[in-house]
């Protein structure tokens, strides 16, 4: 194990591909991704979004939420009970994360 700077590292950090075009196209991406701005058919139908062990309830646009995540477009477009319902349940997340909606 050496140490530089104060972090330390050790041989299985040599098989990390530490390749900057690789690491450069990954970020364009996620910023490309991240630039494109939702259009006002996004600010249609509100759902509920239940956070944390303390169930805290946020009222956020559906496809809002869609445009921006793949996990929210499948639950909420799906056969699942929260397309139905229109409300989904996350216990295990932090409800902070959602406070920009408000």
């Amino acid at each position: 194990m050496s140490s530089t700077a104060g972090l330390s590292t050790s041989s299985h950090t040599n098989s990390v591909n530490r390749n900057p075009n690789k690491f450069s196209r990954t970020g364009s991406k996620a910023a490309s991704v991240l630039s494109k701005r939702p259009t006002h058919e996004c600010f249609g139908s509100i759902v509920t979004v239940e956070v944390g062990p303390e169930q805290r309830s946020f009222a956020i646009h559906k496809d809002l939420l869609c445009f921006y995540s793949d996990y929210f477009r499948a639950a909420f477009n799906g056969s699942f009970k929260e397309a139905a319902e229109g409300k989904i349940s996350l216990p295990d997340c932090d409800a902070k994360i959602f406070y920009i909606f408000n």
